[in-house]
Protein backbone atom coordinates (compact mmCIF):
# COMPACT_ATOMS: atom_id res chain seq x y z
CA UNK A 1 0.00 0.00 0.00
CA UNK A 2 2.79 2.36 0.88
CA UNK A 3 4.40 1.80 -2.53
CA UNK A 4 1.09 2.47 -4.30
CA UNK A 5 0.68 5.67 -2.32
CA UNK A 6 4.15 6.79 -3.38
CA UNK A 7 3.31 5.92 -7.00
CA UNK A 8 0.20 8.09 -6.88
CA UNK A 9 2.25 10.99 -5.48
CA UNK A 10 4.89 10.55 -8.17
CA UNK A 11 2.54 10.71 -11.13
CA UNK A 12 2.33 14.51 -11.29
CA UNK A 13 6.07 14.92 -10.87
CA UNK A 14 6.82 12.35 -13.54
CA UNK A 15 4.56 13.94 -16.10
CA UNK A 16 6.43 17.24 -16.24
CA UNK A 17 7.14 17.72 -19.96
CA UNK A 18 10.71 17.32 -21.14
CA UNK A 19 12.32 17.85 -24.51
CA UNK A 20 14.52 14.81 -24.09
CA UNK A 21 12.53 11.62 -24.61
CA UNK A 22 15.62 9.46 -24.05
CA UNK A 23 16.06 10.94 -20.56
CA UNK A 24 12.40 10.26 -19.80
CA UNK A 25 12.74 6.62 -20.91
CA UNK A 26 15.84 6.21 -18.73
CA UNK A 27 14.04 7.77 -15.75
CA UNK A 28 11.06 5.45 -16.18
CA UNK A 29 13.29 2.41 -16.53
CA UNK A 30 15.26 3.38 -13.41
CA UNK A 31 12.05 3.24 -11.40
CA UNK A 32 11.07 -0.05 -13.02
CA UNK A 33 14.47 -1.51 -12.07
CA UNK A 34 13.80 -0.70 -8.42
CA UNK A 35 10.32 -2.23 -8.44
CA UNK A 36 11.30 -5.23 -10.55
CA UNK A 37 13.94 -6.20 -7.98
CA UNK A 38 11.33 -6.50 -5.24
CA UNK A 39 9.53 -9.85 -5.47
CA UNK A 40 6.48 -8.28 -3.82
CA UNK A 41 5.92 -5.53 -6.37
CA UNK A 42 5.39 -6.99 -9.87
CA UNK A 43 1.82 -5.70 -10.03
CA UNK A 44 2.98 -2.21 -9.06
CA UNK A 45 5.70 -2.32 -11.73
CA UNK A 46 3.10 -3.37 -14.31
CA UNK A 47 0.66 -0.68 -13.16
CA UNK A 48 3.41 1.92 -13.51
CA UNK A 49 4.35 0.65 -16.98
CA UNK A 50 0.73 0.90 -18.11
CA UNK A 51 0.33 4.38 -16.66
CA UNK A 52 3.50 5.71 -18.31
CA UNK A 53 2.67 4.00 -21.60
CA UNK A 54 -0.79 5.58 -21.68
CA UNK A 55 0.42 9.05 -20.66
CA UNK A 56 3.22 9.07 -23.22
CA UNK A 57 0.93 7.70 -25.91
CA UNK A 58 -1.68 10.37 -25.18
CA UNK A 59 0.99 13.06 -25.49
CA UNK A 60 2.43 11.61 -28.71
CA UNK A 61 5.68 10.56 -27.03
CA UNK A 62 7.15 7.21 -26.16
CA UNK A 63 8.55 6.93 -22.64
CA UNK A 64 8.77 3.14 -22.54
CA UNK A 65 10.80 0.73 -24.61
CA UNK A 66 11.51 -2.99 -24.89
CA UNK A 67 13.64 -2.86 -21.74
CA UNK A 68 10.70 -1.37 -19.82
CA UNK A 69 8.52 -4.34 -20.69
CA UNK A 70 11.35 -6.81 -20.02
CA UNK A 71 11.84 -5.37 -16.54
CA UNK A 72 8.19 -5.96 -15.70
CA UNK A 73 8.22 -9.46 -17.23
CA UNK A 74 11.25 -10.27 -15.07
CA UNK A 75 9.49 -8.81 -12.03
CA UNK A 76 6.72 -11.35 -12.58
CA UNK A 77 9.29 -14.15 -12.99
CA UNK A 78 11.00 -13.23 -9.71
CA UNK A 79 7.73 -13.08 -7.82
CA UNK A 80 6.93 -16.76 -8.50
CA UNK A 81 3.23 -16.05 -8.06
CA UNK A 82 0.66 -18.38 -9.54
CA UNK A 83 -0.43 -15.73 -12.07
CA UNK A 84 3.16 -14.82 -13.09
CA UNK A 85 3.17 -16.72 -16.37
CA UNK A 86 -0.20 -15.36 -17.50
CA UNK A 87 0.73 -11.78 -16.64
CA UNK A 88 4.18 -11.99 -18.28
CA UNK A 89 2.80 -13.76 -21.35
CA UNK A 90 0.11 -11.07 -21.71
CA UNK A 91 2.84 -8.40 -21.67
CA UNK A 92 4.77 -10.34 -24.31
CA UNK A 93 1.67 -10.54 -26.53
CA UNK A 94 1.13 -6.83 -26.04
CA UNK A 95 4.65 -6.22 -27.33
CA UNK A 96 4.11 -8.57 -30.28
CA UNK A 97 1.02 -6.58 -31.32
CA UNK A 98 2.53 -3.17 -30.64
CA UNK A 99 3.80 -0.76 -33.25
CA UNK A 100 5.78 1.07 -30.55
CA UNK A 101 7.88 -1.67 -28.90
CA UNK A 102 9.13 -5.01 -30.16
CA UNK A 103 9.99 -8.05 -28.06
CA UNK A 104 13.57 -9.26 -28.05
CA UNK A 105 15.20 -12.48 -26.91
CA UNK A 106 15.13 -11.33 -23.27
CA UNK A 107 11.36 -10.83 -23.49
CA UNK A 108 10.81 -14.46 -24.44
CA UNK A 109 13.43 -15.71 -21.99
CA UNK A 110 11.71 -13.82 -19.16
CA UNK A 111 8.38 -15.47 -19.94
CA UNK A 112 10.06 -18.90 -20.03
CA UNK A 113 11.60 -18.09 -16.61
CA UNK A 114 8.06 -17.62 -15.29
CA UNK A 115 7.16 -21.05 -16.63
CA UNK A 116 10.24 -22.67 -15.08
CA UNK A 117 9.30 -21.31 -11.66
CA UNK A 118 5.61 -22.20 -11.83
CA UNK A 119 5.97 -25.97 -11.39
CA UNK A 120 2.74 -26.86 -13.19
CA UNK A 121 2.15 -30.08 -15.10
CA UNK A 122 2.03 -28.53 -18.58
CA UNK A 123 5.08 -26.27 -18.21
CA UNK A 124 7.07 -27.98 -20.96
CA UNK A 125 4.29 -27.50 -23.51
CA UNK A 126 3.91 -23.84 -22.56
CA UNK A 127 7.68 -23.32 -22.85
CA UNK A 128 7.73 -24.80 -26.35
CA UNK A 129 4.82 -22.58 -27.40
CA UNK A 130 6.78 -19.51 -26.28
CA UNK A 131 9.91 -20.83 -28.03
CA UNK A 132 7.96 -21.16 -31.31
CA UNK A 133 6.72 -17.57 -30.95
CA UNK A 134 10.33 -16.40 -31.38
CA UNK A 135 10.37 -17.57 -34.97
CA UNK A 136 7.01 -15.97 -35.76
CA UNK A 137 8.38 -12.61 -34.66
CA UNK A 138 11.81 -12.91 -36.30
CA UNK A 139 13.76 -13.12 -33.05
CA UNK A 140 16.83 -15.35 -33.29
CA UNK A 141 17.14 -17.81 -30.41
CA UNK A 142 20.32 -18.63 -28.54
CA UNK A 143 21.46 -21.65 -26.58
CA UNK A 144 20.40 -20.06 -23.28
CA UNK A 145 16.72 -20.03 -24.20
CA UNK A 146 16.92 -23.57 -25.61
CA UNK A 147 18.63 -24.67 -22.40
CA UNK A 148 15.76 -23.13 -20.42
CA UNK A 149 13.20 -25.17 -22.35
CA UNK A 150 15.28 -28.36 -22.23
CA UNK A 151 15.68 -27.87 -18.47
CA UNK A 152 11.90 -27.60 -18.03
CA UNK A 153 11.41 -30.82 -20.01
CA UNK A 154 14.23 -32.54 -18.13
CA UNK A 155 12.76 -31.71 -14.72
CA UNK A 156 9.19 -32.49 -15.70
CA UNK A 157 9.61 -36.25 -15.53
CA UNK A 158 6.72 -36.52 -17.98
CA UNK A 159 6.49 -39.40 -20.41
CA UNK A 160 8.48 -38.58 -23.52
CA UNK A 161 10.36 -35.68 -21.92
CA UNK A 162 13.79 -37.22 -22.59
CA UNK A 163 12.86 -37.69 -26.24
CA UNK A 164 11.69 -34.06 -26.42
CA UNK A 165 15.04 -32.95 -24.99
CA UNK A 166 16.85 -34.91 -27.69
CA UNK A 167 14.54 -33.46 -30.35
CA UNK A 168 15.32 -29.92 -29.15
CA UNK A 169 19.03 -30.75 -29.26
CA UNK A 170 18.57 -31.87 -32.88
CA UNK A 171 16.75 -28.61 -33.65
CA UNK A 172 19.66 -26.67 -32.15
CA UNK A 173 22.13 -28.52 -34.40
CA UNK A 174 19.92 -27.74 -37.40
CA UNK A 175 19.86 -24.03 -36.53
CA UNK A 176 23.65 -24.02 -36.25
CA UNK A 177 23.89 -25.68 -39.67
CA UNK A 178 21.66 -22.89 -41.01
CA UNK A 179 24.05 -20.23 -39.73
CA UNK A 180 22.87 -19.39 -36.20
CA UNK A 181 26.01 -20.01 -34.14
CA UNK A 182 24.43 -18.45 -31.04
CA UNK A 183 22.31 -21.56 -30.60
CA UNK A 184 25.23 -24.02 -30.57
CA UNK A 185 24.74 -26.55 -27.76
CA UNK A 186 27.12 -26.15 -24.83
CA UNK A 187 28.11 -28.40 -21.92
CA UNK A 188 24.97 -27.39 -20.02
CA UNK A 189 22.80 -28.43 -22.98
CA UNK A 190 24.29 -31.92 -23.08
CA UNK A 191 24.11 -32.30 -19.30
CA UNK A 192 20.43 -31.33 -19.32
CA UNK A 193 19.66 -33.80 -22.10
CA UNK A 194 21.52 -36.58 -20.29
CA UNK A 195 19.79 -35.82 -16.99
CA UNK A 196 16.40 -36.21 -18.69
CA UNK A 197 17.10 -39.95 -19.00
Amino acid sequence: RKAESVLESMKDALMVPTDNTLDMVEDMNSLLVIWSNDVNLPDLAEKFLRFVNKESSDSGDQWVNTRSYNLVINAWAKSQRRESFNRAHALLHEMERSTRVEPDLLSYSGVISCIAKSKSSNDAKKAEVVLRELDKHNVDPDNVIYNQVINIHSKSGARGSAERCEKLLTVMHGLVNNGNDKVAPDVRTYNLVLSAW
